[in-house]
């Protein structure tokens, strides 16, 4: 298994309140599987089908039949439904994936999709196998053109895909899609309602305890191809279905994500970040923006806007408190002194650090690089692995993780550079007159003119009116596209509230449905190239503004 790791879990327990919960999520660095073996399989054993690839890498590989997610509501290319999911398998490393569903009406009945992390080059890499009678399989290229369209943002032009999956703790259409649990409250219901989940996934959360018991009593032991998996997994101590492992997978899979991403400054970003280290530490290790005062209003006023998930933590003066009296007590020379001595200590640290902490904005890890970079022109929408939702449903953040992001942010950067944070014995009050320095400094460079140039690029191509596909397409003389009238608000309007061709929704419901982060990929719209969010956005507001008569102009 390699060298074990261990990390803590805050998950949200009760209905009203969030308390802290302990937990050990146990890694491997290493996994013994990989794309080239599986390949060596399907050629050595003769392998036609993908029932004789799962059987072929049980006999061999059978670890990976006890770590799996299922997922009744795929947005994948594989379809999916409650009764025939998609099967995530993995080991504890996360870095060799593969997945299945199980009937042939399906989308991707015929193949296995595969993601792997390759450790020499900190880079995610995904390829296909398909299986079809009287055929020998088929191996796509790694990171096939239609991987590409979702696995990485529509304005990078280098092929760079990060993994789809949510950020902690909501992971639409999987069994146990809010926080590892069967049956959601009412209160995560609401709350998610209130973010802006679609009334399809709420009212799918409901139905995962009743479906899953079915597929594992009625439907996997007899299976062609869910007979391999282990049902155990999915049982805990008192015999109850426990899908926790969406916990689990968040946790495995982030760590290798946060790789990613120290790779994508350190590496493909080296001039930028050699201005930039000391920012991106004041961020990972203090949790601050560090700006100088004279340069913060340009950074607000180019932050793109303010996502609705990044949000700010409260800091509980006696939780702080509490983390210094803890930090002290690990060393003699303090858990030795007279209580009153201790006190006086304790609360002079408190206060020398919230007085640093006063200077500079506090941030989470997803706040603190939008508001760094993204006034940089440095697009940071697909470092995160949220799909589509912008990380809205997420517990925090965008990178929110199970354990703490920071922590796994910290031993990425070890991994991958080979070292701690630089200077890493800096106080955050030091490592804030560095970065307001390197800030300085940037703003002076060439460099800065540079990405100022390919910042306005960059926001051309998103902010273009995503309305003019919608005339492109539903104004053809194709007759099996819906006519619609998005080239005539009069008319439109007339049809947004009249029931939309093909669906019991509304005109209106059905473009949302269709435009957002819960509809099957086969029902996605727009179709070719993807869009921003904003784009998104700015046509429902348009679509709801002629509606209420309050029309804007594109």
């Amino acid at each position: 298994m390699g060298e074990l790791f261990k990390g803590f879990l805050f998950g949200v327990l009760g209905v009203v309140c969030s308390l802290p919960a302990q937990a050990y999520y146990e890694f491997s660095e290493t996994t013994n599987f990989s794309y080239e073996k599986l390949v060596a399989l399907i050629d050595t054993k003769g392998v036609n089908t993908v029932e004789a690839a799962l059987e072929q890498t049980k006999n061999y590989y059978p670890e990976f039949f006890d770590n799996y997610i299922l997922m009744y509501h795929s947005r994948s290319l594989q379809g999916s439904s409650f009764e025939a999911p998609r099967a995530l398998l993995f080991d504890r490393s996360g870095k060799f994936i593969f997945s299945f569903n199980g009937q042939k009406k399906q989308r991707g009945y015929d193949r296995l999709e595969i993601m792997q992390f390759r450790e020499d080059t900190f880079r995610f890499e995904f390829r296909e196998i398909t299986f079809r009678e009287g055929e020998k399989p088929r191996f796509s290229e790694a990171n096939p053109a239609k991987c590409m369209v979702c696995h990485q943002d529509v304005g990078r032009k280098n092929i760079d895909p990060r993994p789809n999956w949510e950020p902690y703790n909501t992971w639409p259409g999987a069994f146990g899609s809010v926080s590892g649990r069967l049956l959601p409250s009412k209160y995560d219901r609401d709350e998610l309602s209130q973010k802006g989940a679609s009334l399809e996934m709420l009212n799918d959360m409901v139905l995962e305890e009743t479906k899953l018991i079915e597929f594992f009593q009625n439907i996997q032991p007899t299976h062609s191809r869910y007979k391999f998996l282990n049902k155990d997994k999915y049982l805990n101590q008192r015999g109850e279905y426990d899908p926790r492992m969406t916990v689990e997978f968040t946790e495995i899979l982030s760590r290798l994500n946060f790789q990613r991403i120290v790779r994508i400054l350190t590496q493909d970003m080296k001039d930028a970040y050699q201005y930039l280290e000391y920012p991106f530490i004041g961020v990972a290790k203090c949790g601050q923006l560090q700006v100088p005062a004279e340069e913060l209003e340009w950074f607000r006023q180019n932050w793109g806007g303010e996502e609705v998930i990044y949000r700010y933590a409260s800091p509980s003066t006696t939780e702080s408190i509490s983390h210094i009296r803890r930090e002290l007590l690990r060393d003699r020379k303090f858990s030795e002194l007279p209580s009153e001595e201790f006190d006086k200590i304790v609360n002079e640290i408190y206060i020398k650090r919230t007085s640093e902490k006063k200077k500079y904005l506090e941030v989470e890890i997803s706040n603190g690089l939008h508001h760094l970079f993204e006034p940089l022109g440095i697009s940071t929408a697909d470092w995160s692995m949220d799909f589509k939702t912008g990380g809205k449903l997420a517990f925090r953040e965008r990178f929110g993780t199970p354990s703490n992001p920071r922590d796994n942010l910290r031993y990425a950067f070890k991994k991958v550079t080979g070292r701690s944070y630089v200077n890493d014995n800096l106080s955050c009050a030091e490592i804030g007159k560095r970065s307001e320095q390197a800030i300085r400094d940037l703003k002076k460079s060439q460099l800065f003119q540079n990405l100022m140039v390919k910042k306005k690029e960059r926001e051309i191509q998103l902010n273009a009116p995503l309305i003019q596909r919608c005339i492109k397409c539903h104004q053809s003389d194709d007759p099996s596209i819906p006519s619609i009238a998005f080239n005539n608000p009069e008319k439109l309007k007339g049809q947004l509230l009249k029931p939309a061709m093909y669906s019991s929704r509304i005109l209106i419901d059905e473009v949302k449905y269709r435009l957002g982060d819960y509809a099957k990929e086969e029902e996605r719209m727009p179709l070719g190239p993807p869009v921003s969010n904003q784009q998104r956005h700015d046509l429902i507001n348009y679509l709801e503004g002629l509606i209420s008569n309050d029309q804007m102009v594109f």
